[in-house]
């Protein structure tokens, strides 16, 4: 059996009334512990206890030289190439938000599809188009006239507002330029399939692509004025790899999303609430990894990874005996009793009201049939108290600064 160590926390509890500050939830030695740093699955103040711990096992991984490992170098650069793989992802999303932001709020746009007709134009529309309308009757037939001239005439400005912004875009594949014409041609077929006419075609830029690509199409490095993109890392690219389309003119729309997007960014579309809502995700899905990692490699050099702690038959038994006895009336304190005689075998210390609170979620989980739940919440449990016990010394020397009730 482990000694008992005592927790010794200095807690300075900041603001009048000890609330969150901001984004932040503590700092720990001056370093902020955010919301991304937090886990999502358990209430939050034993979420900033295992980020806490996080950060602690990570300073201290520095300090034993963790961070020049080849093992930390080799775990980094996946990290950051997966990072970079989901912020492409983002990226083609939030541009296609941006760019129909960009075009809802586009005034010319706007002013056509509040266009009104006086009679005299619908009737010369009637009488010029006679074949769309012998199946409308004569009570609608004015009302859908006027639709008809509506969509044409947005058709026209929509078409001459693409390509005023697109007129200098230059397009080149792994530092191939593509002709001018071709691209022209890209945009009128993407354009055409927004109006319901894809081109039989194909995509034709995508064509092109494969072209100057080769074989290696997942690696081909698209180039529109300043934006990057490689085509393996776009949304939709394993539906291409299988010789599929995710939809009419697939690469030309990624490619000139991503250019009007930095337009519309420039023209002031990140208030949008949908937008706005993607800013943020992306900015969560590119936080760094880096101290995850070494706190993983300090913890695995200390038996302190996950796995490390396993829930003994008699303590499993102990827990579901307390459940029992809260089932039947028996003793509400049950449960916490239990928990708090595993927990004193590490620390010096009851369960908190944050782990009881992230048990009855267990508790609860079980009863609708996750019969795993009760021993995996266990283990990760004793982890935690063992990765307490064994940062207490760290924890005394550290400032902690708690931003939360």
């Amino acid at each position: 059996m482990n000694p008992r160590i005592p927790i010794v926390l200095t807690l300075l509890i900041c603001s009048i009334a000890g609330a969150q500050r901001g984004d932040t939830f503590a700092t720990v030695n001056g370093a902020k512990i955010l919301k991304t740093d937090l886990r999502p699955d358990i209430p939050t103040a034993l979420a900033v206890q295992w980020a806490i711990d996080t950060k602690l096992a990570a300073e201290q991984a520095v300090n034993d030289g963790l961070e020049r490992k080849p093992a930390f170098l080799e775990r980094q650069k996946k990290i950051r190439e997966q990072v970079s793989a989901r912020a492409s992802r983002n990226s083609t999303w939030l541009a296609r938000l941006r760019t129909q932001a960009y075009i809802t709020r586009a005034p010319e746009l706007a002013a056509v599809k509040d266009k009104t007709f006086d009679d005299a134009k619908i009737a010369a529309y009637i009488a010029e188009h006679p074949e769309q309308f012998e199946r409308v009757k004569a009570t609608r037939r004015s009302a859908t006239a006027a639709s008809h001239m509506r969509s044409a005439l947005y058709e026209s400005a929509y078409r001459e507002w693409m390509a005023e912004r697109l007129s200098g875009m230059r397009v080149k594949v792994n530092g191939k330029k593509i002709s001018r014409s071709l691209i022209d041609e890209a945009i009128t077929a993407m354009v055409d399939a927004d109006f319901g006419r894809p081109s039989d075609k194909g995509d034709i830029l995508l064509i092109k692509v494969k072209e100057l690509a080769g074989r290696n199409l997942a690696a081909a490095v698209v180039e529109a004025g300043d934006e990057k993109i490689i085509l393996g890392e776009l949304f939709g690219f394993g539906q291409i790899r299988d010789g599929n389309s995710p939809q009419p003119a697939w690469l030309t729309r990624a490619v000139t999303n991503r250019v009007m997007g930095t337009q519309a960014s420039k023209a002031g579309v990140d208030d949008d609430p949908q937008v706005a809502a993607e800013l943020a995700a992306t900015a969560e899905a590119s936080a760094p990894a880096t101290s995850s990692i070494l706190a993983g490699m300090y913890f695995e050099a200390h038996n302190l990874a996950p796995g490390s702690a396993q829930a003994t038959a008699a303590e499993l038994q102990s827990v579901a005996n307390a459940m029992a006895g809260v089932f039947l009336g028996e003793d509400g304190s049950a449960v916490r009793n239990s928990l708090s005689s595993v927990k004193r075998t590490y620390v010096d210390a009851d369960v908190t009201d944050a782990e009881l609170e992230y048990w009855r979620s267990v508790i609860a989980s079980s009863i609708l049939g996750d019969h795993d739940g009760i021993q995996n919440a266990l283990h990760a449990s004793k982890l935690h108290w063992m990765r307490q016990a064994h940062l207490a010394a760290l924890r005394s020397k550290a400032k902690v600064e708690l931003f939360l009730n």
